[in-house]
Order: structure tokens, then C-alpha cells, then sequence
């Protein structure tokens, strides 16, 4: 993994515990340095490939990580999550 990678990594796995949304390509390429959204696209193309992220259903924000870091996560957050899946699968 090169740094680059290893920076858009972090930030789309803190994004993610933070919004439960993955971050979209002009927010990873202004968080890596660059306006360029290919550079952001072939970063996280990478990511994808070597198993990273996942590509999710969807069009826009369609990656999560492929493995969930839950110390990112608040309790609060995990508390909620836990209700809401509760509520949905009574």
C-alpha cells in the first residue's frame, strides 16, 4: 500500500464512522492534497482491489471498509446502530 493509499484509507474509514457514509471522490482528493479526482478514483481503485473496501450497492459513495474499525466508532454510535437493527428485524 502506498502512503497515498494508506491516507485515503484512513480517512474513508473515519469518514465512514463518523457519517456512516463513505466520503465522495472530490472530498478524498481534497483531503489527499490534490483537486484531482482520478488521483482520489485510482487511490481508492487500489483499495478495492486489494480487498480494502468494498464496492457497495448504489451510484454515488458506493465503498465502505471492507472491515469496520469499531474503536473508530463512538459508543453512542454503536448503541444506535445495535437499536436500529433492532427496530428493523423486530
Amino acid at each position: 500500500m502506498t502512503p497515498q493509499q494508506r491516507r485515503a484509507l484512513d480517512f474513508i474509514e473515519q469518514y465512514y464512522a463518523d457519517r456512516r457514509i463513505a466520503p465522495s471522490l472530490k472530498e478524498i482528493a481534497a483531503h489527499l492534497g490534490t483537486k484531482s479526482r482520478t488521483r482520489a478514483h485510482e487511490a481508492v481503485a487500489a483499495l478495492v482491489r486489494d480487498g480494502h473496501l468494498v464496492k457497495t450497492h448504489g451510484g454515488r459513495r458506493n465503498i465502505a471498509p471492507a472491515q469496520i474499525q469499531l474503536d473508530r466508532f463512538t459508543t453512542a454510535a454503536l448503541r444506535a446502530e445495535l437499536q436500529r437493527r433492532e427496530t428493523a428485524h423486530g
